[in-house]
């Protein structure tokens, strides 16, 4: 397979632009001046499963200018009856489509590149927990670059390419794959953090790297509820219909 990477210059500044920005925050403390400068809008209350739950627009930087096509609410997903809705909420990303967060947590951080890539970042209000969406959208060398730390085929696609490999996060990790091969899931427990993340790899023709990562705290937290992403209501988005997302 040809990797395409002659990309347009506007392309690869907006790829850089939005993971160098959530590189530089991950497992850092939230940039005060881009939470406050983001356009956060409660639009009532949407379906999840059988419940109507609260809603927000997030108008997020991007590496485009939009137009009002692109700014409309894109259709919103359908979960199953049985997902337990209660404690979550929708999160309508400009220029990128629906998310969910756990009910009571406030985005903080949010971008979308021309090549459809994106990263959200959302926090407790206690602010001990967080957690932050990321896709690679088109940008194959993003994709190749995070996954070739968790996928055979990454990494020899990124050995014969030339790909650094200094960002790799495997230290002290174990990641165990899902019945379907691109699908992981991994826990990671400090002394400090309770770490879950849920990734997805599409290899071949449609090179693709999505990822959901929550943090919190590794004493429980009376105010918050641990979030189970194997099971709860931000996993089963992941799987069944984030990832299976055009």
């Amino acid at each position: 397979m040809t990797i395409p990477f002659k990309q347009s210059p506007k392309i690869l500044w907006a790829a850089v632009l939005l993971f160098a920005a959530y590189s530089a925050c991950a497992g850092a403390p939230i940039n005060v001046e881009r939470a406050a400068a983001l356009k956060v809008t409660a639009i009532g209350t949407r379906l999840a499963g059988n419940m109507q739950v609260p809603a927000y627009s997030v108008d997020a930087r991007t590496g485009l200018d939009l137009g009002p096509q692109e700014r409309a609410l894109a259709e919103l997903p359908v979960l199953p009856d049985a997902i337990k809705a209660a404690s979550i909420s929708w999160v309508h990303l400009t220029g990128y489509g629906w998310l969910l967060i756990p009910r009571g947590w406030r985005v903080v951080d949010a971008g979308v590149g021309a090549d459809g890539s994106m990263a959200l970042m959302a926090q407790a209000n206690a602010g001990d927990s967080w957690l932050e969406y990321t896709d690679a959208g088109y940008c194959v060398g993003c994709a190749i670059g995070q996954a070739r730390c968790f996928y055979p085929q990454a990494q020899a696609q990124a050995v014969e390419f030339e790909y650094d490999a200094k960002h790799c996060e495997l230290s002290g990790t174990k990641a165990s794959a899902s019945r379907l091969p691109a699908l992981q899931y991994q826990l990671r427990k400090t002394d400090a953090q309770h770490i879950q993340t849920l990734r997805n790899y599409e290899d071949l023709d449609g090179i693709r790297f999505q990822q959901l990562k929550v943090h919190q705290p590794s004493l429980h937290n009376a105010r918050s509820t641990r979030i189970d992403l194997k099971r709860g209501a931000l996993g089963v988005f992941f799987r069944r219909i984030w990832v299976a997302a055009d």
